[in-house]
C-alpha cells in the first residue's frame, strides 16, 4: 500500500494510456469504491460488476483529458458524477429494452438526485470504503485474540464476555481496543492523505 503513488500524481500518470502500471493502481484504488456506489444505487453483484466495468472504460477513455484543478473540486467528485450518470444511462437503456422494471423502480429518484445528495452519497460510501480499506491494512499487524477483541468490542459486546471467551483479562481488552483504534485511525488519515 504504502508503494502506490498519490492520487494527483497517478492522474498526470494516466494521461497515458499505454502506462499499464498507472492504470492498475488506479484500478486498485478506485474500482472498489466505484462499485459501493453502484451497489447503494439498487443493482446486485452481477449488474454491478457490469456497470462498473462500464464506468472504468469510461474513465480509461476520458482520465487522458481530464485536468485535475484542486480548486475545481475533488478527483472523487468527477467519478462520482460519472458514476451516477453511467448508472442512469444503464437503467434507461434497460427500460426500453425490458419489461422487468422491479429492481430499478428507484429510477425516478435517482433522475432526481442534486449535485449535492451525489456528493453525499459518494462521502458515505468513501468513508465506509476507506475504514475498510484501513483495516485491512492494519489487521494483520495484530494477533488473532487481538483482531477478535476488537472486532467484538465494535459489534458491542461486552468486554467482559470478551475477556473471559478469548482468556484475557477485561483490562487487555480495553487496551488492545484503544491500541488497534489508534492504528486504524492513523491508517485511515493516511489514507485519506494519499487518496483524497
Amino acid at each position: 500500500m504504502s508503494d502506490w503513488n498519490t492520487r494527483q500524481s497517478l492522474l498526470i500518470r494516466l494521461k497515458d494510456k499505454h502506462d499499464d502500471q498507472s492504470w492498475e493502481d488506479f484500478v486498485k484504488f478506485y474500482k472498489p469504491f466505484i462499485y459501493m456506489m453502484v451497489r447503494k444505487m439498487n443493482f446486485d453483484h452481477h449488474d454491478a460488476e457490469e456497470v462498473v466495468q462500464q464506468i472504468t472504460l469510461k474513465a480509461w477513455r476520458s482520465l487522458p483529458e481530464f485536468n485535475y484543478s484542486p480548486d475545481k473540486g475533488r478527483f472523487r467528485s468527477w467519478l462520482s458524477r460519472m458514476t451516477h450518470n453511467t448508472v442512469l444511462d444503464v437503467i434507461k437503456s434497460r427500460q426500453r429494452y425490458s419489461n422487468r422494471l422491479e429492481k430499478y423502480k428507484d429510477v425516478d429518484h435517482l433522475q432526481k438526485l442534486s449535485a449535492p445528495e451525489i456528493e453525499n452519497m459518494a462521502n458515505v460510501e468513501w468513508q465506509t470504503y476507506i475504514t475498510n480499506l484501513a483495516w485491512k491494512n492494519v489487521s494483520p499487524d495484530f494477533t488473532e485474540k487481538v483482531r477478535l477483541a476488537f472486532e467484538r468490542s465494535l459489534k458491542g459486546d461486552d468486554a467482559e464476555i470478551i475477556a473471559e471467551d478469548l482468556g484475557l483479562t477485561k483490562n487487555a481488552i480495553y487496551v488492545y481496543k484503544k491500541r488497534v483504534k489508534e492504528r486504524l485511525t492513523e491508517e485511515v488519515r493516511r489514507l485519506k492523505e494519499e487518496l483524497e
